[in-house]
């Protein structure tokens, strides 16, 4: 009896558990979705849908294939559909478990109409990077059968693009976003470059932080640019008073008569940095200014061989002014400047026989041609550093002859050093 009893109790609990395993063991469908929402088709068309059941692993994947109405469209349980007559219809995905479904509306044509063209606007984007902007694509003809667009970026390192014409920059560079038509015949592009984001000037570094130096010489400053990845870092130069000192581009500051003024240098961004400026007077030269205290000697009437006639001047130099080829009246005096014409020449001669080190010449900012002068004597082995409003030359003679080449030298102060 207690053998039967025993059995039983086995035979029992088998077939429970028999019966509950397989059912543990099943994954229940959550949904289903289809891989057009909406198409646009002529009559005769035909076309692959496809469903995804979710999840990936659920246990019964099987789903059912309808379409409707069956005079305008027609479904296998494949998911090809054929479109049989003009009009608005739905395809229809249903799944065995649970009865989800997933819709794609379909509009079919009586006749299908070509994509001539596409218009993006805008046809060129800049863009910083990690920024986004939305292209509008505009399909043309108006009645084009299918107007569906796919859209492509030549380099997805530099911009990428979504179903919906939106563009992300992510690298720095360029590339061409297209808009292209479903059957891939017409394509329009936009060009994109994309940079990284501004970094703006915060402060600008002088070194020296102030300038002293004497008529004639010439110092650098260096300007340090802060951040150092900021993204425009040209900068101006200026000085306050350009009478007192010269600067150009470079940083590089001459002194053109004795007092003080302000060396001024403006970022692109407008951050701006000053540096004091004095200017002293030459310890070894004796300096001109064109006023009309020399306006006797510098518009004498010679015509002739230069070098000859020098007019005698109280800092120990000769200099003169004269026409080496052509008419008369070569050098015009004005209030505030020497206009030395053409083919005319400046004398300079010491008294003593001393040899002269070096010359500078200033001119007024508006000057023609101030670095077009060369010597025509004493000008074996001397050099000559020609920039915007300075002449600058050194040798070693007693007489210097400088002739205007192309045209006027309007000279606003003589600085001549002597051994």
């Amino acid at each position: 009896m207690k053998t039967v009893r025993a059995l039983s109790v086995f035979a029992l609990a088998a077939a429970m558990l028999f019966a509950c395993t397989p059912e543990a063991n099943v994954i229940p469908v959550t949904g289903v979705t289809i891989s057009e929402t909406s198409r646009i088709v002529a009559v005769g068309d035909d076309f692959d849908l496809t469903a995804t059941v979710l999840p990936e692993d659920a246990s019964n994947k099987k789903v059912t294939w309808t379409a409707t109405p069956s005079g305008v469209l027609e479904v296998t349980q494949g998911g090809r559909v054929s479109a049989k007559g003009p009009g608005e219809g739905s395809v229809i995905v249903s799944t065995a478990d649970g009865g989800f479904t997933a819709v794609c509306n379909v509009s079919v044509k009586a006749s299908k109409v070509d994509v001539e063209s596409i218009v993006l606007v805008p046809a060129a984007l800049d863009l910083e990077v990690g920024k986004s902007a939305v292209l509008k694509a505009t399909v043309l003809p108006e009645d084009a059968t299918d107007k569906s667009l796919r859209w492509e970026s030549t380099d997805d390192n530099v911009a990428t693009v979504n179903d919906y014409g939106i563009v992300k920059a992510v690298g720095p560079g360029a590339c061409i976003v297209y808009a292209i038509s479903s059957d891939g015949r017409v394509r329009a592009g936009c060009s994109i470059t994309s940079k990284r984001e501004s970094v703006a000037v915060e402060s600008i570094i002088l070194e020296p932080a102030s300038v002293e130096l004497e008529v004639g010489e010439s110092v650098t400053v260096k300007a340090t640019v802060l951040p150092e990845d900021a993204t425009d870092k040209s900068l101006k130069w200026e000085c306050a008073d350009k009478g007192v000192a010269a600067v150009e581009s470079s940083g590089r500051v001459t002194g053109r008569s004795v007092g003080k003024t302000t060396l001024i240098v403006v970022a692109s961004n407008g951050i701006v940095k000053y540096c004091p400026v004095v200017v002293k007077k030459s310890s070894s030269s004796s300096s001109f200014f064109a006023t009309n205290d020399y306006e006797q000697t510098w518009s004498q009437n010679v015509d002739g061989t230069y070098g000859t006639g020098f007019s005698t001047t109280t800092n120990g130099l000769f200099i003169g002014y004269y026409k080496h080829t052509g008419t008369l009246n070569p050098v015009v005096p004005t209030s505030s400047h020497i206009r030395i014409y053409k083919n005319s020449v400046l004398c300079i001669k010491t008294v003593s026989g001393k040899r002269i080190k070096k010359i500078v010449i200033a001119c007024v900012p508006d000057a023609y041609y101030c670095n077009d002068m060369t010597g025509l004597e004493g000008n074996s082995g001397a050099t000559a550093d020609k920039s915007a409003l300075t002449i600058t030359w050194t040798g070693s003679s007693s007489k210097v002859v400088l002739m205007a080449n192309n045209g006027q030298v309007r000279m606003e102060k003589l600085s001549v050093e002597t051994e």
